[in-house]
């Protein structure tokens, strides 16, 4: 989820009315932006240029640490959708049935997916990304090991479940990732390429797991083994390079190694130490806001039953695929390399997303001084409003003898572009609707869209057999065109439903109490100059 209460880089604010004091001497020469409070701390900041404050790495470290965490989280994808390819051989392997099976994706994405982040992101505003992303890491990659081994299927759902807990990882913390080291202004681009990571994950893994277990001297067992390879090498790549990203909990290991070390024995903070509450407090908020901004927000609501829905279709999309397609003859793994055409969907929505990004410059610019409206963000996603439906109705009526397998392809293109889109909305709109509280807004979003993506599947057979392939997925387009209003009605009376937000008014608050406190600032560094300028004036008479 991208963290929106991470801020840029400011100056630190003089709480006692006192010059600002540095210490070079101290820590080595360390450039610090220190303030003397009242109570006694002195307060510090990351100055303008520090090289340690993750806005100012450098671009290639900045790259190398989104490469680490894009591919952790497209080894998650491939896990949560390959899952399904194997299903014949599990099944024949426990004796169990297909509705038994499919609780291995249920625990995975609808337990532990939806639910985990809901603990860890407490945790990370704590201890940091670092060892959670490198905790998860480890831990997804070793219980590959038992997933291969286990003998019996409570075993293996047991497996199923403890990695949906650290593969949640990958989902929600990689977008706070980027907005640690990148500011509002140029998350765009890495926040596409995480989208189009999870996209391209999500569409390789049924083709890669279906024609393992195709192989006579493979079988499903060996999926987990290459994907455990796949794991350890994600786990490598960031013990060598990923670094710490989240500034504030930096400045916090900063003021305590000051603290320790300070020979006067003064005592160091920064301004995210005063803001921290408790860790069971931050997990109250964590499950509980979610949970009523999905009945009491009409954004967080109607957009994450939209996405919820969508990302639930790409889920049911892995047991209809091979239905549909049965009528041309294909082989388990001809009819995976269909679900190629999530990523091919991805990739050319991807780039028509610099014109969604041009157009919302434009926006800003039209706007300024103003702050621009989070409407400006929402272009394409009345696109694939309409373009998601259009795409099923396509997948639904031309999956059939006597109609190129192309066709439905394209369907699926479509609406995999479409989706995209929507995807990309969700994050940027809620963002920029709900600004430091955004956190709350994405997690409810993900929650449900995560739950719908585990339990689509449990009823798509039974809905494409009893409806047939055309009625079954035109329902879904229907249900899909209907929601499409939702980006439409936003565009057009988004700004209506966010003056009647109870949490759009604690926003509008805040910045109010900010304007007061920059003003006070400002009239205190007036008045320290007209004394600087009378005491001068003094000692030239004398």
């Amino acid at each position: 989820m991208i963290n929106t209460s991470h801020e840029e880089p400011q100056q630190p604010t003089d709480q006692s009315q006192q010059q600002p004091q540095t210490n070079e001497g101290f820590a080595g020469g360390l450039q610090l932006s220190i303030t003397k409070s009242e109570g006694g701390y002195i307060y510090i900041e990351f100055p303008e240029g520090d090289p340690q404050n993750p806005m100012n790495w450098s671009l290639p470290k900045k790259i190398v640490t989104l490469i680490c965490t894009f591919f952790f989280a497209g080894s998650t994808a491939i896990n949560g959708t390959g899952f399904n390819s194997m299903q014949e051989q599990v099944m024949e392997t426990f004796n169990i049935s297909q509705t038994v099976f499919l609780l291995g994706n249920l625990l995975y994405l609808s337990i532990g997916v939806a639910f985990t982040p809901l603990l860890l992101a407490p945790l990370s505003e704590i201890f940091g990304r670092q060892p959670i992303f490198m905790s998860s890491a480890a831990i997804f990659g070793l219980l590959y090991i038992p997933a291969a081994l286990t003998p019996t299927f409570a075993g293996f759902l047991i497996v199923r479940f403890l990695q949906g807990c650290v593969a949640s990882v990958g989902n929600s913390m990689v977008g706070g990732t980027v907005s640690d080291i990148f500011p509002s202004k140029k998350r765009g681009l890495p926040m596409s390429l995480f989208a189009l990571s999870i996209y391209v994950g999500q569409a390789i893994g049924p083709f890669t797991v279906s024609y393992t277990v195709a192989n006579p001297k493979l079988g499903w067992r060996w999926v987990f083994a290459w994907q455990g390879f796949i794991g350890a090498l994600v786990f490598v790549l960031m013990a060598v390079f990923l670094r710490e990203t989240r500034g504030p909990v930096l400045l916090s290991r900063r003021a305590r190694s000051l603290t320790k070390s300070d020979p006067q024995r003064r005592q160091y903070k920064c301004s995210a130490d005063d803001d921290r509450v408790s860790f069971w407090k931050a997990v109250k908020i964590s499950l509980s806001r979610p949970a009523w901004w999905l009945i009491s927000e009409p954004i967080v609501t109607s957009f994450s039953l939209w996405i919820g829905f969508l990302w639930g279709c790409i889920f049911l999309l892995l047991e209809s695929v091979p239905i549909v397609f049965d009528v041309y003859g294909w082989t388990d793994p001809q009819k995976s390399l269909v679900l190629l055409s999530l990523a091919v969907g991805a990739f050319f929505a991807w780039l028509c997303n610099f014109h969604q990004e041009r157009l919302y410059a434009r926006a800003v610019a039209k706007a300024a001084p103003e702050k621009v409206a989070p409407e400006a963000r929402l272009y394409y996603a009345c696109l694939g409003g309409i373009l998601a439906p259009i795409g099923f109705f396509i997948f639904a009526w031309t999956g059939r003898a006597g109609i190129h397998p192309a066709a439905p392809i394209i369907g699926l293109v479509i609406f995999a572009g479409a989706s995209f889109w929507i995807y990309l909305a969700v994050f940027t709109y809620i963002a920029e609707c709900y600004e430091i509280y955004a956190s709350s807004g994405l997690a409810a979003q993900s929650w449900l869209r995560n739950v719908l993506a585990g339990s689509f599947p449990l009823f798509a057979t039974g809905m494409y057999h009893n409806l047939t392939p055309p009625i079954a997925s035109t329902v879904l387009g229907v249900i899909a065109a209907v929601l499409g209003v939702c980006p439409f009605m936003l565009f057009f009376v988004g700004g209506k439903i966010r003056s009647k937000s109870k949490v759009a008014k604690a926003l509008a608050a805040e910045e109010e109490q900010r304007m007061i406190k920059m003003k006070q600032e400002r009239e205190r560094n007036e008045r320290r100059a007209a004394r600087r300028k009378n005491v001068t004036g003094d000692v030239e008479k004398a």
